[in-house]
């Protein structure tokens, strides 16, 4: 093996003698994962060639006993989950501030864990997302003490954060903060190819090592590695790039529809870390129009909510890339109709006095219930319980048997085995008649 016998990549090959074993590295693997350790300052540092959501799995797995009681920012990502029903996890949450401006979460401070860890106090670990896709942090080197106190562990999914480490001008990077388990995607933020991460442990890492050989695939990708090295001991023009994205910023001053949410907006609550940028229309509700808006002009936005579109600015961005979105941005920006909506999706949900659904979406969408339930019950309970599909607008108090989600970001609207509340139905319809994907639910075929 490969079968393109070195036709298609040189390096792309498998552990033959002199090219080490990921999972029990002695040589090159072993000197490439001390030399990310040291760039990152942590005690081990593991490749991950299957994204952050193995990471993810892998360090929740490591740090709660199965069946055990794990406290977890609610706005996590769906392979925290996943790890949560793999190991019958029982979950508690934290439901974070929101920002004014956008509604995306602010990050999890101090008194909320606390609050969370009076509540679960039989949690053996806390998991929280810092940064989060929008770019906001948590306190976590202040939570990481205040937890070990305590006899918890961290575990902070930083997929968005592994640049944080390589500039002094971007937030503390979770490993520093003190974090037991802290799970980074290299792909995300800087140059590296797809599927590229890394988790990194603080004390023992058998555990850690022994579920990432279950989870991880038995054929690690040896260009993938290879590019990982390079990524992080590569030297990066940071102080271009800061200059740069500063110069972005004030190039958006004084939109008149769209607001600018970022670092540099001079807004008194707490701010994104530089990578990230918030365009917020003025109604609130037109996030997913401005995206559309965005890509007719060749700008390709991370993601977009109704209040919110997300970018995302990285060293790899040019002078070139930076003008050609802020000629964008404004252009829209003075053509913009604030209030303008689409007559097709203002039809697809509308609401009687009695509270019904009807409309072109009422009848269109089904949802997955648990058959013959009525109270909500564990993930892994509802995971392996029989399901039916249900309308969704006539849902309202039955029990999900699936995850419902927008996604991107995949956070969860409705997580199994949780009641389906006439609230989380208004949301989802909201989502859908604003552009939004919504996963978790589907477009009836039949008469049910």
């Amino acid at each position: 093996m490969p079968g393109h016998k070195g036709r298609l990549d040189p390096i792309d090959l498998t552990e033959l003698p002199d090219l080490d074993d990921l999972y029990d590295p002695e040589g090159m693997i072993k000197d490439a994962l001390m030399r990310a350790a040291a760039v990152y300052g942590s005690e081990h540092c593991f490749y991950l060639v299957n994204g952050s959501t193995v990471g993810v799995l892998t360090a929740v797995s490591a740090g709660v006993t199965k069946g055990g009681h794990m406290i977890m920012q609610r706005e996590s990502h769906k392979s925290a989950y996943h790890a949560a029903i793999l190991r019958d996890i029982k979950l508690s949450y934290i439901i974070e501030e929101c920002d004014e401006v956008s509604g995306a979460g602010l990050g999890v401070s101090l008194s909320s864990v606390k609050e969370a860890v009076s509540k679960d106090p039989e949690a053996e670990a806390v998991f929280l997302t810092s940064p989060s896709y929008e770019g906001f942090c948590a306190e976590l080197e202040e939570i990481a003490a205040y937890l070990h106190s305590a006899d918890k562990k961290l575990i902070v999914d930083a997929a968005h954060g592994a640049h944080f480490a390589l500039c002094s001008e971007f937030p503390q990077c979770a490993v520093a903060a003190g974090a037991d388990y802290v799970v980074m995607s290299l792909h995300k933020t800087l140059p590296c190819p797809n599927q590229a991460a890394l988790l990194h442990v603080k004390g023992d890492p058998s555990k850690a090592a022994a579920f990432l050989s279950i989870y991880q695939t038995t054929s690690p990708s040896y260009p993938l590695m290879a590019a990982m090295d390079d990524c992080i001991n590569a030297r990066y023009d940071w102080e271009g790039f800061i200059l740069r994205r500063r110069k972005l910023s004030e190039q958006l001053k004084g939109l008149k529809n769209i607001r600018v949410r970022d670092a540099y907006d001079g807004h008194p609550d707490r701010s994104p870390e530089i990578c990230k940028m918030m365009l917020c229309p003025a109604d609130g509700v037109s996030g997913i129009r401005l995206h559309e808006e965005l890509r007719l002009r060749g700008i390709e936005p991370e993601m977009s909510l109704p209040a919110y579109v997300l970018l995302i600015c990285s060293v790899a961005d040019t002078d070139e890339d930076h003008k050609k979105l802020a000629e964008a941005v404004k252009d829209i920006d003075s053509s913009w109709q604030t209030g303008e909506r689409s007559a097709a999706r203002d039809e697809g949900h509308k609401v009687n006095e009695a509270g019904d659904h009807a409309g072109v979406f009422g009848d269109k969408y089904s949802i997955r219930c648990i058959k013959n339930a009525s109270t909500a019950m564990s993930l892994s309970d509802a995971w392996e319980a029989e399901a039916e599909d249900a309308l969704l607008a006539e849902a309202a108090g039955r029990i999900s048997a699936g995850t419902v989600m927008a996604y991107p970001p995949g956070r969860p609207i409705l997580l199994p085995g949780e009641q389906i509340t006439a609230g989380c139905i208004e949301e989802i319809f909201r989502l859908l008649r604003s552009g939004c994907s919504i996963k978790g639910i589907s477009m009836r075929t039949k008469r049910m």
